[in-house]
């Protein structure tokens, strides 16, 4: 184990007791952790219902806001003729990224995000403490 003999720390090791933990310690840690599983999934299920409401309903705006501009009709005019879209592909980026309202576009995208950071709080198992005492 050691090119040497025993240092202090061995000496000391060996020489400590083991010391039970302090009557109700467990029960009332393992009460702990159940309790901030539960926040932990409270939140993420608040998080995932803010993010999914937030992601559709700016992208109901977007989607309405494009319609408005035309700017879906000479999309699907642009994938019809493939050849428009060869002869000016500038102009075609151009026209769709100054039509396209960035702002809720760029909110729906968050919202979405939100919703995916909260699926790993929300699939996170939930620890019970039960009469078996492990926390499981």
């Amino acid at each position: 184990m050691y090119f040497h003999d025993v240092d202090d720390l061995d000496i000391l090791y060996a020489r400590m007791e083991r010391e039970d933990a302090p009557p109700g310690l467990t029960p009332r840690v393992l009460g702990m952790v159940a309790h901030r599983s539960r926040q932990r999934r409270l939140h993420g299920a608040i998080m995932f219902a803010i993010g999914l409401m937030a992601a559709a309903l700016l992208s109901f705006v977007v989607g309405f806001n494009l319609s408005a501009s035309g700017i879906l009709d000479v999309v699907g005019l642009q994938l019809q003729n493939l050849d428009l879209l060869g002869a000016a592909p500038l102009d075609f980026a151009l026209g769709v990224a100054e039509s396209t309202p960035w702002v809720p576009a760029i909110l729906a995208g968050g919202g979405a995000v939100l919703a995916a950071r909260a699926l790993p709080m929300l699939m996170a198992p939930v620890l019970r403490v039960g009469a078996r005492g492990n926390g499981r």
